[in-house]
C-alpha cells in the first residue's frame, strides 16, 4: 500500500531508517518530533532551541507535543514562569505556554487541584502566555 503523501512519506522513511527503526516502519513528523523531545536529556534547552523565538510564530506543534509528553512537574515549573523570567518573544515564554497548555490539559483530565494556577495564567499581560491560539483558555 502507497503512502498518502509521498513526499512526506518517503522524508519520514529515510528518517526512520537513519534513526534505527526497521524497515518498513513510517512515521509522521510529528510523531519524530515527540521522539526527539522525549528523548532529549534536558527538554527545557530542547525547548528554548526549538521553540522558533523570537520570531513571529512559534513552534506550535511542538508546544502541543510537549504539553503532552512533559512531566508533572517540568510543566507546573514552566507554567508559573512570569513575564520577568520569560519576557514575550524569547524562548522562555516558550516554557511558560507549554506549562500552561500542560496545566489546561491535566485539568481536563480531572486534576481539579490545577485550576487555580490555570486561573491566574489566563490574567497573564503576555499575549502568547493569555492568548496562545485560543489553548490556554479552558473554562473551569
Amino acid at each position: 500500500m502507497r503512502p498518502r503523501y509521498r513526499m512526506g512519506a518517503s522524508w519520514c522513511n529515510r528518517a526512520a531508517a537513519r534513526d534505527g527503526w526497521g524497515p518498513g516502519e513510517m512515521i509522521t513528523p510529528r510523531e519524530r518530533l515527540a521522539a526527539e523531545f522525549r528523548a532529549s536529556p534536558d527538554p527545557e534547552a530542547y525547548l528554548r532551541a526549538h521553540s522558533d523565538l523570537p520570531g513571529p510564530r512559534s513552534n506550535l506543534e511542538l508546544l502541543d507535543v510537549a504539553s503532552r509528553a512533559g512531566e508533572r512537574t517540568d510543566l507546573i515549573r514552566w507554567a508559573a514562569l512570569g513575564p520577568d523570567v520569560a519576557p514575550e518573544n524569547t524562548p522562555e515564554v516558550f516554557l511558560a505556554c507549554v506549562g500552561i497548555v500542560g496545566l489546561g490539559r491535566m485539568v481536563g483530565s480531572g486534576d481539579r487541584s490545577l485550576v487555580p494556577k490555570l486561573r491566574r495564567a489566563s490574567a497573564d499581560p503576555r499575549w502568547r502566555v493569555g492568548h496562545d491560539d485560543g489553548r490556554t483558555h479552558i473554562r473551569v
